[in-house]
């Protein structure tokens, strides 16, 4: 029933949107006519217009009719009527859904010149750096034109540089930065005694604030959120802190006893459970005793049983849930994170409680000081606090219900200007990961000879090492794109249409590039893109997907499976047995399975499920503390 009420609701806000591109090209003749200081003066005058309590919809369709035609003038790209519509749909502060390819990074400007008329700065977020800087230096001509200033913040942008891009009309910049920023602002300029508990008051704060132009921010008046689903969704339950080496440290030979003690002396089963869906070991009554055994032998490191407890548990996840490669890779001496949904490495960023120091530990590299968080901010508290947000992806649909009981925003699905013209092959299915890359290479293989382009994504980073070792033998020239080496990441995906090119990129690394087909390319059937592996969510796998037959081109998708790979592993143990005992007999051979299909999918359901109830689980703590500071400090809140 919550389907068929979201999909009419859908569907009238579609055609509301629909009924104001009319008015758009009827205003395109006159605007055209005018000279490039006419429209920034144009402009100028919507603005006075706006101060003067014009309501925003009443200067919607010229403003997007300026603005197109600054875009035709600067760049020599029109918006065509569908994108005129998905920005009224963002100024409506929904999500929009519109296929890879159909121009989303031109929607924006649309109904962000449409809210910088109010002067309070309009933020557009996104989930990278190179996406940042594209996107902001691309359209800066056209914002030029309009009389507007745009700026952009990276993630190496000096602090002393942030307030001046913050000051623009429009600025770029990524979720986790803006968090960042948010937090050392709020460190700088709440009170001394406030500071370990105020920050919902400031979080919350009149829009503008008093002290605008002091603050670096200027408050959160708009936001424009692209690849919505991977902020929003996929970094939520990731907080951003602001960190500073702990007051007290420990004998980092603590981590190597606590190593030690999980390799040898506990059995899996016996002493300690794995969880994998949540990467976390639990200590069973008989593991404790051998613990408190532990902890009498080392009492010199003065620790409370229960933190002896707490160390194993994080020595045993480090050891049997955290893979090299994966999760994580080693690099000039460091254990540094991999992002599990762009494949890039999260340079800085560390495991919650000792838990990277236990990383450290197994990988036998110099232990970091133990961190405290001064202060943390999670991203769905962050962007929660905008008054008015909108959102942008081609993914978004399934997350529907979480994005509007955490967000209020409804999703708008375009549908794309040219026919889908896209073979999508039955997934394929192994007994083991090794068979799985093997026919992946010859595959691979045979689409080179024949000079079609080949894109093909790895759930992990050392899978498409592994995938590289079997194309080298096989005389496949190819490129890896994976979080070691990803500075030429953009330039990399960006020829991947080239007729014989063969891309493998870990864990759809390069999302938002654009992929043209080279030429003679499209006689040949297209770019293939390839699964080597099923995502735990499908989102992912339709991102992937969605990198072939783009804006009407032909194009091929197939994914590959094993019966061993991490997605099975929703399934309990005693099924998850029965099931491999059950094609035992499938050897190295592959085999398509509408029974094996149906699992996937299920298994993904599981997965995203878990995931979004650990998302609101969160989203309730942050809820339950801020209700806590109202009574304490009583505090108006928005």
């Amino acid at each position: 029933m919550y389907g068929a009420y979201d999909r009419l609701r859908e569907r009238r806000k579609r055609s509301a949107c629909g009924r104001l591109v009319g008015r758009v090209n009827a205003l395109e003749d006159p605007v055209q006519r005018l000279s490039d200081g006419g429209l920034a003066a144009r402009m100028m005058e919507l603005k006075k217009r706006r101060r003067d309590g014009a309501p925003p919809a009443g200067l919607c369709a010229e403003t997007f009719a300026i603005v197109r035609e600054a875009t035709r003038r600067a760049l020599g790209i029109r918006q065509f009527d569908v994108q005129v519509a998905a920005a009224a749909a963002l100024y409506g502060q929904n999500i929009i859904e519109m296929d890879t390819g159909e121009g989303k990074t031109f929607v924006a400007p649309l109904a962000a010149t449409l809210y910088a008329l109010d002067g309070r700065g309009v933020h557009i977020l996104t989930a990278n750096d190179y996406l940042v800087e594209r996107d902001a230096r691309l359209l800066e001509p056209v914002y030029d034109l309009l009389g507007l200033r745009v700026g952009h913040v990276l993630c190496d942008t000096p602090p002393s540089e942030c307030a001046s891009a913050y000051r623009a009309d429009i600025t770029y910049t990524t979720v986790t930065r803006l968090g960042h920023d948010f937090l050392r602002e709020y460190l700088l300029q709440a009170p001394d005694s406030l500071r370990q508990a105020d920050m919902w008051q400031y979080l919350r704060s009149e829009i503008d604030g008093r002290d605008r132009e002091q603050r670096c921010l200027r408050g959160r008046h708009f936001a424009i959120i692209d690849e919505v689903d991977s902020v929003l969704i996929d970094y939520a339950r990731r907080p951003i802190s602001i960190a500073q080496p702990a007051a007290s440290q420990r004998d980092p030979q603590l981590y190597s006893v606590c190593r030690r003690s999980a390799r040898q002396d506990l059995a899996e089963r016996e002493d300690y459970t794995l969880d994998n869906i949540r990467r976390r070991a639990t200590l069973t009554d008989r593991g404790k005793r051998k613990v408190r055994e532990l902890a009498g032998e080392h009492a010199h490191q003065h620790l409370m049983e229960a933190e002896w407890q707490e160390r194993v548990e994080e020595a045993l996840a480090a050891e049997h849930l955290l893979r090299r490669g994966e999760h994580y890779v080693v690099r000039e001496g460091r254990a540094e994170l991999v992002d599990q949904v762009s494949g890039r490495l999260m340079l800085g960023q560390r495991l919650g409680g000792e838990l990277h120091q236990a990383l450290e530990a197994k990988e036998n590299v110099p232990v970091q000081p133990r961190q405290e968080v001064v202060k943390k901010v999670t991203v769905q508290s962050l962007i929660r606090s905008y008054a008015n947000l909108a959102g942008m992806t081609a993914t978004a649909w399934e997350a529907r219900e979480e994005f509007h009981g955490v967000y209020e925003m409804n999703i708008v699905r375009f549908p794309p200007r040219t026919q889908v013209r896209q073979d999508w092959r039955p997934d394929v299915f192994f007994r083991q990961p090794e068979d799985r890359l093997r026919a992946v290479a010859e595959e691979v293989k045979e689409l080179h000879r024949a000079g079609r382009p080949v894109l093909v994504g790895t759930w992990a980073v050392a899978e498409s090492h592994d995938l590289s070792e079997l194309l080298n033998r096989a005389g496949v020239p190819h490129e890896v794109l994976n979080a070691v080496d990803h500075k030429n990441e953009a330039s990399i995906i960006a020829h991947a249409g080239e007729k014989g090119r063969v891309t493998v990129a870990a864990n759809m690394a390069g999302r938002g590039v654009e992929i043209p087909l080279g030429e003679g390319v499209e006689e040949l059937g297209g770019l293939c893109t390839i699964g080597a592996g099923r995502h735990l969510i499908a989102r992912a796998d339709k991102q992937l997907a969605g990198r072939c037959a783009r804006r009407g081109a032909p194009g091929r998708t197939g994914f590959y499976t094993s019966l061993e790979d991490d997605i099975f592993k929703a399934l309990p143990d005693r099924r998850r047995k029965r099931l491999l005992r059950k094609y035992d007999g499938m050897g190295s051979g592959a085999q398509t399975s509408k029974e094996l299909s149906r699992l996937v999918h299920w298994c993904q359901e599981q997965f995203r499920r878990r995931y979004a109830a650990v998302r609101r689980m969160l989203l309730v703590k942050d809820l339950s503390v801020e209700k806590t500071e109202d009574i304490l400090f009583g505090q108006d809140k928005l």
